[in-house]
């Protein structure tokens, strides 16, 4: 549920139809520091008929879900790059190539046990 102004807020960020609108909704009204409270409800199994949920809904669920979600978390690193100091961005870029050097050393190493096995053997 959402208050009559909070919806008028959101509603004209959704960019969903169907059930999706509610995952939109909610994914807002977090972003903009609503207050999102979960209130159960019990669901009685259906006697007749059959779903409305197709397997259309779920892969667009899914794949607007993980969008939305991946999106956040570039979001996320990018303005977490822009904080960075270049002394910082430095190091990062340094350590980065220390840790492809060990990779490659190990990976060198690893080869050459199996090479030595194999001469041995």
């Amino acid at each position: 549920m959402l208050r009559g102004a909070a919806l008028a807020a959101k509603i004209e960020h959704v960019d969903a139809a169907g059930y999706g609108i509610q995952r939109d909704l909610t994914w807002n009204a977090h972003r903009q520091g609503y207050t999102i409270v979960e209130e159960p409800i019990t669901f009685v199994e259906r006697e007749r008929g059959s779903s409305k949920l197709g397997k259309d809904v779920f892969v667009e669920a899914l794949a607007k879900t993980t969008s939305m979600g991946l999106e956040f978390r570039v979001g996320e690193a990018q303005r977490a790059l822009a904080r960075v100091t270049p002394a910082a961005r430095q190091a990062a870029a340094s350590a980065g190539s220390l840790l492809r050097t060990i990779g490659r050393t190990g990976k060198h190493a690893a080869s050459d046990l199996v090479r030595g096995r194999r001469n041995s053997g």
